[in-house]
């Protein structure tokens, strides 16, 4: 198994839980890795508590991130780990 393909795992198992309601909340990731973005929309809004996965907008490059961030207003923006080198 890829450390990817283990971390979406750990990732999966490990977040059951909803700690708040963000059933309208509308959230921004800025991530690295193109391949983990699509893996995360698969799971990830729905652990958060989005009641639509259009709510959760993915980006792998600063030019489409900082385009996004001046189109709307984002109740929450996320950096990836990787995205932080």
């Amino acid at each position: 198994m890829s450390s990817n393909s283990a971390m979406i795992s750990q990732i999966k198992t490990g977040g059951d839980a909803v700690v708040s309601d963000l059933s309208d909340a509308t959230l921004l990731v800025r991530g690295c890795d193109p391949t983990m973005a699509a893996k995360s929309r698969q799971f990830l809004p729905s652990m958060l508590g989005l009641r639509n996965p259009a709510q959760m907008v993915s980006t792998t490059d600063d030019v489409d991130f900082f385009d996004q961030l001046s189109r709307a207003k984002w109740d929450i923006v996320m950096f990836a780990p990787g995205a932080c080198r």
